[in-house]
């Protein structure tokens, strides 16, 4: 019988399965802690366990991670490691360090089915879902990793990882369940304990998934548009068809005095020539006419085989003082990793692609 692969269990799920092992049910915060907590992933070694119970999991249950096959070290101290999740199958996260703040940029896909024009991860195609403990993964094994290169003198500081942004590859939310499992996990204060306030899940507008979000795990959104009409968000982005601008929009609106207790991020990629004259500046601040917002101004990082141009950087602050002068919030993100191909958009691993 195939093992049941517990890593990315959150709490109420373990209990659940203790229960159907006739297992006590507070054993599962111990199995938990000593996973997430202090790194063990052997049930022999946890010592505060019953020798019954320890036989009961090793018997029907693994503790299972993705393991690093690939790591590069950017000249600003960013990191990028390679994940080998099966057989001709890996994924990408990247570590940044900003002053005093360690951000991770995790997976939550193999690949992503939505194919937007400037993203280097939907131009190879889609394989699956990552399972939870696939997602968590990337955290365990990088806090060990980044330890490992601390202790010798690879990098020069060891510090909390105080920001999870799941910006890398994949749509996040058509991987609701295993996404929520994953959030359960790192905002407990018993394991993780990584505030709401520094989790953003970024998304292209799931509107269906954007709900479930904010009713049942309650993170940071940051929503890519990059247009402010649909027929150049289409072109970018096709998932524009069935969630465009207009159904975004009202949707927020609806729900802003329900859901939304923190701005909602809009990620706006500059594409020289396309999408970054004034005209689309005075077009988002009449979109955006509403305190919820805040806007991230992203250059393009160069792909293979696509042919957009970033916007020259004095474009980029005139449309950002446009955009200033109409009462937006509005920052410019900054380029991490470019020498590695960690940036925006850059990521996309090695898979089998299953999208027919």
């Amino acid at each position: 019988m195939k093992k049941i692969n517990i890593a990315g269990f959150e709490i109420i799920k373990l209990k659940k399965l203790l229960k159907i092992l006739n297992v006590n049910y507070f054993h599962g915060i111990q199995i938990l802690k000593w996973i997430h907590k202090k790194g063990v992933c052997n049930f022999i070694l946890m010592s505060n366990i019953s020798k019954l119970v320890k036989y009961k999991l090793f018997n029907l249950c693994i503790i299972k991670f993705p393991i690093i096959e690939k790591e590069e070290i950017s000249s600003d101290g960013t990191i990028k490691w390679l994940f080998k999740i099966s057989k001709n199958n890996y994924i990408e996260s990247v570590y940044m360090l900003e002053e005093n703040r360690i951000t991770l940029c995790l997976s939550s896909q193999i690949g992503c089915v939505l194919n937007c024009s400037f993203c280097n991860t939907g131009k190879h195609g889609f394989n699956r879902n990552l399972y939870s403990s696939e997602i968590v993964g990337q955290l365990y094994v990088i806090k060990k990793r980044l330890y490992y290169l601390y202790i010798n003198n690879i990098i020069f500081s060891f510090n909390e990882i105080s920001n999870i942004v799941i910006m890398g590859m994949g749509e996040p939310l058509l991987n609701f369940n295993n996404l929520s499992s994953f959030l359960l996990l790192i905002r407990n204060n018993s394991f993780y304990n990584i505030s709401k306030k520094h989790i953003i899940i970024s998304s292209a507008g799931i509107i269906p998934g954007i709900h479930d979000l904010y009713i049942y795990n309650d993170v940071s959104l940051a929503i890519s548009l990059h247009a402010t009409n649909d027929l150049l968000r289409t072109k970018l982005m096709p998932i524009n068809k069935k969630y465009n601008i207009n159904m975004l929009f009202k949707f927020f609106c609806l729900y802003k005095n329900v859901l939304f207790d923190a701005k909602i991020t809009i990620e706006y990629i500059m594409l020289k020539g396309i999408n970054d004259y004034n005209y689309y500046a005075y077009k988002l601040i009449k979109l955006l006419n509403d305190d919820i917002y805040k806007i991230n101004l992203i250059q393009f990082n160069i792909i293979k085989n696509v042919n957009y141009v970033s916007s020259l950087m004095e474009r980029i602050y005139c449309f950002q003082n446009i955009l200033k002068q109409g009462g937006l919030i509005v920052t410019i993100r900054k380029i991490k990793g470019l020498d590695i191909n960690a940036s925006c958009g850059q990521l996309f691993g090695k898979f089998v692609n299953k999208k027919i």
